[in-house]
């Protein structure tokens, strides 16, 4: 079969198969293919021919690559050899009983990835159109990958929609789509807002009815479904995100992947911080052809007695933490009250791209509010250690101030007033004056020594 071996059937699916294949320099890859029943229709197999050059136009480490020549076999049957991805679909993953449903940070993290890919799919005029859970893969080390191109779009071209055709899939379709109207980027937008609506909650946003008609009519008319109606608690800012994203009239929408992904960031926890770094738009700026725009992030979990740190990269070329290449993927350490040397990073791992860490403290402490008077010395490479609890007075330590200093005042006021009409009263007040001031004193003495 054109010098490449079956090994074993991944997926089947209305239209054809997907293998797990060797190629003649035992290469493993996915063979996909189209049946020939499938492809004797002229809009299926404009389908096939779509994602053939939807995907020699785009080359980002997150998309499916191509690996091969599209063949096919004496049969009629299509094939496509693409780039063989390890690892599970979201669909699989939150299937998965072990799993089910993501965590809301852990959902963002994966979430802000996929973004940065559509925000790449999108500035080179393509349009998926058909994002959804079993469109998006998760590698063993947590980077994502988008799959299935077959019905994507070159969006400087007309719509090539058919009278009377539905283009997308149901539930996860924008309403322009169900309605067969011309559509544009915004269409994927609303489509990843149904995909971290699943991310969270397990269910799809818009359930599949008995027929199309009704399923269309749930799209165009229903109200998106909240996560709290579902039992699900996010922050505000998560659910308000993916409503703006879902709205029914794409004006209202994001208009772009970048919008999305700067308001999903600002769900962050109080106590994180992040430092963006990049050629263009960042915290910190470096230029150099090798820099990609948004090259990686540095962000900064600050939690009592210790502080993590995570070096995020987002680049084409990758990022150089301690001689280790980082790419589309994380690192990560913590320094505590004793601080710690920092890595040595570089963007694209090249040293003239070397980051100097007092300017990302500098940058830190802006966005935390605090002055940089309390830097250390310039150019030794440490942060200081993260902050303290701050000391809280409250009332009650307060009162017991005030308290214990008035006590032995009254004893003796009341010790001297009594002497002559009531002298065992008197000698008791005496008492409980002078008891009062030892133990404060003794108290006094012993906070000196713990502090």
């Amino acid at each position: 079969m054109s010098g490449y071996s079956i090994i074993r059937e991944i997926g089947k699916g209305g239209m054809g198969s997907v293998f797990e294949a060797r190629s003649q320099s035992g290469e493993r890859v996915a063979l996909k293919m189209m049946s020939a029943k499938a492809a004797a229709y002229p809009d299926y197999k404009e389908m096939f021919d779509h994602e053939v050059h939807s995907l020699r136009k785009l080359s980002h480490p997150s998309i499916v690559n191509i690996v091969g020549e599209p063949f096919s076999d004496s049969t009629g049957n299509l094939y496509l050899p693409m780039e063989y991805i390890e690892g599970k679909t979201i669909s699989q993953i939150v299937q998965d009983p072990a799993h089910g449903p993501y965590k809301e940070d852990e959902a963002l993290r994966i979430f802000d990835q996929l973004l940065d890919v559509f925000s790449y799919i999108h500035r080179n005029a393509c349009i998926h159109r058909d994002v959804k859970p079993s469109n998006v893969m998760i590698h063993p080390n947590g980077t994502v990958c988008v799959i299935d191109f077959g019905i994507a779009k070159d969006s400087k071209t007309s719509t090539g929609k058919t009278i009377g055709r539905v283009v997308g899939t149901d539930g996860y379709m924008s309403p322009e789509q169900a309605n067969g109207l011309n559509i544009d980027h915004r269409t994927d937008i609303y489509s990843l807002g149904c995909l971290l609506h699943y991310m969270l909650s397990g269910t799809h946003a818009i359930t599949k009815k008995s027929n199309d008609y009704e399923t269309i009519c749930a799209i165009l008319d229903n109200e998106f479904p909240l996560l709290s109606d579902r039992g699900i608690k996010v922050s505000k800012r998560t659910q308000d995100a993916i409503l703006k994203a879902v709205n029914k009239n794409m004006m209202f929408r994001f208009q772009t992947a970048e919008d999305f992904k700067y308001a999903l960031q600002s769900s962050l926890s109080p106590d994180q911080y992040v430092v963006t770094v990049g050629r263009s738009g960042c915290d910190i700026n470096m230029h150099g052809e090798y820099v990609s725009k948004r090259h990686l992030d540095l962000i900064f979990t600050i939690q009592t007695g210790s502080t993590r740190v995570v070096i995020r990269d987002r680049s084409t070329n990758g990022t150089g933490v301690d001689g280790r290449l980082v790419k589309q993927s994380s690192f990560e350490f913590s320094y505590g009250i004793q601080t710690t040397t920092f890595p040595v990073i570089m963007l694209a791992g090249l040293p003239e791209y070397t980051l100097d860490w007092d300017e990302i403290k500098t940058v830190l402490f802006e966005k935390m509010g605090r002055p940089t008077t309390v830097l250390p010395p310039e150019g030794n490479g440490e942060l200081p250690p993260p902050p303290l609890p701050p000391t809280v007075i409250d009332e009650m330590t307060i009162g017991y101030g005030i308290l214990s200093f008035i006590i032995p005042i009254v004893g003796w006021i009341l010790g001297s007033k009594w002497r002559i009409s009531f002298p065992k009263k008197s000698k008791m007040a005496n008492k409980l004056a002078w008891y009062g001031f030892l133990f404060n004193l003794f108290s006094l003495f012993l906070s000196k020594i713990i502090n």
